[in-house]
């Protein structure tokens, strides 16, 4: 039997802070790119992503926490452009491979009411 975690208890109650600065990030990428908050840019592939990663990573080096031209912190965009491009790889995979299987999934633990399930 598959391994179920909750939203809450496996992510949210680990990291509230690091969601809250993630969740910041978001709203501010989606209104300098104009896009409802929670939809993702159709032609950005996985490789953009990655390019942001390695950008923020160098800005961390250079400027340090901090990223003054968008008033938010390096590691919360670093944060983000991975969890986007992990996003992006899932919907992929289940797309060519069918390997992201979303069947069954538990939220009798889950106080969000949201699936989450490893499979």
């Amino acid at each position: 039997m598959p391994n179920k975690l909750s939203l809450y208890g496996g992510l949210i109650k680990f990291f509230p802070k690091a969601l809250a600065e993630v969740a910041k990030t978001s709203g501010f990428g989606a209104s300098r790119r104009m896009i409802p908050l929670g939809q993702f840019e159709e032609n950005r592939s996985i490789e953009s992503y990655t390019d942001a990663i390695a950008s923020h990573l160098f800005g961390l080096a250079k400027e340090g926490e901090w990223n003054n031209e968008d008033a938010l912190y390096h590691r919360a965009q670093i944060a983000w452009n991975s969890l986007a491009s992990l996003e992006k790889f899932l919907a992929k995979s289940k797309d060519d491979q069918g390997i992201f299987d979303q069947s069954g999934w538990d939220t009798d633990n889950n106080v969000l009411g949201l699936p989450f399930r490893i499979v």
